[in-house]
């Protein structure tokens, strides 16, 4: 889902890093999961093509004389922790967050608990989901409740404030995020 936000960040990153510090080997992940090694010149990236891509049997192959790994993955399987797994199964030092601290921000629900818990304050919040086409309410304890949608929405008025932001728990920042300014619309983005 965030195919496109991790390219320009790439980018971004290939176009600033110290080319005389570092050798640079690009790896290119496709929206079908198939991996590639960039072997064009990293100057002329915005011109790049299919001729710039050289195949890699897979992921693990493309990264295996790699000294250290700066990945660039926006979203699910890059910032959840899985792809930081993978790293460490490689025994390979890498740029970021290490697994735990990547699957716990990934997913705000469960960083807010764990901020709650050490007492961090933080903007208030409600949290609810949906399962096989029912809505269930989670209460502060982490009780969940069988909900209608009117009364999710009703509770959500009732701890928030209009405006306020509706977004996913578990996707990434860019990712179904939607400001509602009143009821029709908290309905309609839930």
């Amino acid at each position: 889902t965030e195919h496109d936000v991790s390219l320009m960040s790439g980018k971004s990153i290939l176009k600033n890093i110290n080319k005389e510090k570092y050798e640079i080997k690009t790896v290119y992940i496709n929206k079908k999961g198939e991996t590639f090694e960039y072997i064009g010149d990293i100057e002329n990236l915005d011109k790049a093509n299919e001729i710039d891509l050289k195949k890699e049997e897979n992921l693990i192959s493309a990264l295996e004389s790699a000294d250290v790994i700066f990945p660039v993955l926006h979203g699910a399987y890059g910032e959840d922790g899985c792809i930081q797994g993978v790293f460490e199964m490689m025994k390979k030092p890498y740029v970021g967050c290490g697994v735990l601290a990547s699957s716990v921000s990934m997913d705000k629900v469960f960083t807010k608990a764990i901020l709650n818990d050490a007492e961090v304050i933080q903007a208030p919040y409600v949290w609810f989901k949906k399962i096989d086409g029912n809505y269930i309410f989670i209460d502060n304890n982490h009780n969940e409740f069988k909900s209608e949608l009117k009364d999710i929405s009703k509770k959500v008025e009732e701890k928030l404030k209009y405006p306020m932001f509706v977004k996913p728990s578990n996707a990434g920042s860019s990712i179904g995020i939607r400001k509602v300014k009143n009821k029709e619309e908290l309905i309609d983005a839930i």
